[in-house]
């Protein structure tokens, strides 16, 4: 599919062992197999990839394969005045997904995400801005809504820090979903961490938040009237 053009590969990392060497064929000579093909085809796609985590665990030769021109992003923490812009962009994000009005950033909510760490950088920041925006109902959006905690992650999802049980929607799939926001809530939106954490794939953390969607998340502990 992205024959001609582009392929990101991210949290490249996390690559399991086996699918290493397969994708070093295709860097090396630039023919794959689709499957259920009999015939190699040759594509000319240029590869990004990004990780936020060592790339310890990948092949030696792939990752120079891989590293022929590096970008190395600074941490949000240490790049403060980034803050306002990409919280305006995630609230218009959020707010499109919604079918809502993008809400207001309170100056002194501002200056809360301002002064936050970020140990889970920009993923961090987009989580705590949809949270924020589920809490507010839609309002300006205040300090509290934020819900920071001292550790520099985000507070849990439950006013008084834990999950009750009469909070647990009893519909399966909402569940679930909401069992995958609090482990993403934990590991500050890393996705791997949070797979981690569940004992379970990164890639099934994908697909139930693709099955769920934002309307489930609205109907979990945060649902607004």
């Amino acid at each position: 599919m992205a024959d001609g053009g582009t392929l990101f590969l991210d949290e490249v990392g996390t690559m399991p062992a086996a699918i290493q060497p397969k994708l070093l064929r295709v860097l090396e000579d630039g023919f794959i197999r689709p499957l259920g093909a009999k015939t190699d085809r040759k594509v000319d796609v240029r590869i990004v990839s990004a990780t936020n985590e060592p790339a310890g665990a990948l092949r030696e030769d792939l990752y120079y394969r891989l590293a022929r021109f590096t970008v190395t992003a600074p941490p949000l923490r240490d790049r403060k005045d980034d803050i306002p812009l990409l919280a305006v962009h995630f609230m218009q994000m959020f707010a499109e997904e919604m079918g809502i009005a993008p809400p207001g950033l309170g100056t002194d909510a501002l200056d809360a995400l301002s002064h936050h760490n970020y140990p889970g950088n920009v993923r961090e920041l987009k989580n705590v801005i949809e949270r924020a925006m589920i809490e507010s109902g839609g309002q300006e959006i205040s300090p509290p809504h934020l819900r920071l905690s001292i550790g520099g992650g985000v507070a849990a999802s439950s006013p008084d820090g834990e999950l009750r049980l009469e909070d647990i929607p009893l519909d399966f799939a909402e569940a679930e979903a909401l069992l995958i926001q609090r482990a993403l809530d934990r590991a500050a939106g890393n996705v791997t961490q949070a797979a981690k954490l569940l004992g379970i794939d990164r890639n099934k953390v994908y697909r139930i938040q693709a099955k769920s969607g934002f309307r489930l998340r609205m109907a979990g502990l945060h649902a607004t009237p």
